[in-house]
């Protein structure tokens, strides 16, 4: 992204270069802001499922808990969209904006993105503070909502319908659980000079 333009000088390349870095710090926020709305609405929408099934206790009722395994990981996985734009905002800021600057000023300029990375790298505590929670509130409460209708509850219906209501709810904890491991445990880069 360096800007070659000889009739540009350096201040107004830094200028350009910096609203980028605004505009991506701004996108970062937003960002961030929506996962944790993704959050709140989560256990908001569980609460309230959850609620009207222990309130209850007609057939109807007792199948409202499938509604959780749905609504829970399609929810999840918007929180990954946002983690994993998040994370490519930031390389983005890391290996272009930051190298651009440096290449301009021409000597090297305090890099936090990269000291921050070394020490992901370094600790898995990274992995386990931010996975275990999403795991757990996407995945692991929903499957606990799926099973505990099973487990409790005397169907009148078939074999066949039981299967088609946790269907959709299996198949959606197996696409979160896929891209929930995609985006804990595939962070190591395969060079150390991309640091």
């Amino acid at each position: 992204m360096v800007l070659e333009d000889s009739t540009t000088d350096k201040s107004q390349q830094i200028d350009i270069i910096m609203e980028e870095f605004k505009a991506l710090r701004n996108e970062i926020l937003f960002r961030a802001s929506t996962q944790l709305n993704i959050i709140k609405l989560n256990i908001t929408a569980m609460g309230l499922i959850a609620g009207a099934y222990f309130t209850k206790t007609d057939l109807f009722y007792n199948r409202i808990l499938f509604l959780i395994p749905v609504i829970s990981p399609i929810l999840g996985l918007l929180w990954l969209d946002n983690a994993t734009s998040i994370t490519n905002i930031g390389n983005f800021i890391q290996k272009d904006i930051k190298s651009d600057i440096k290449h301009i000023l021409g000597k090297e300029i305090p890099d936090f993105e990269s000291y921050v990375r070394e020490l992901e790298f370094k600790r898995l505590d990274r992995s386990f503070l931010i996975g275990i929670p999403v795991l757990t509130l996407f995945a692991l409460l929903p499957l606990i909502a799926l099973l505990v209708p099973i487990l409790t509850t005397q169907f009148e219906e078939t074999k066949t319908t039981i299967l088609a209501l946790c269907a959709p709810g299996v198949i959606f904890l197996l696409i979160f659980s896929f891209y929930w491991i995609r985006f804990v445990w595939v962070r190591i880069p395969s060079d150390k000079q991309t640091l």
